[in-house]
């Protein structure tokens, strides 16, 4: 099931407590900026818009990822 409206996944997303802050901000804006839920974004694109530390960008990444909430995908043509 795909939800249109991003607003409702969003919120959802800033009142859970399952992310830490960082977390939930990258993944904030990763929906914002995605087309059918699917998002590329560089770690220095992250780290302009959600406002830390590259290293802490990276760290939060592999934590969703490891978590199984965003994959990585290696082929660009997707």
């Amino acid at each position: 099931m795909m939800i249109k409206d991003k607003s409702i996944i969003i919120e959802a997303i800033e009142s859970s407590e399952l992310y830490s802050s960082v977390q939930s901000k990258i993944l904030q804006e990763l929906i914002k900026i995605s087309t059918d839920y699917l998002a590329t974004a560089s770690a220095k694109y992250l780290h302009r818009t959600v406002g830390v530390s590259i290293a802490a960008i990276y760290t939060a990444l592999k934590v969703l990822q490891n978590n199984g909430i965003i994959i990585k995908v290696l082929n660009e043509n997707v």
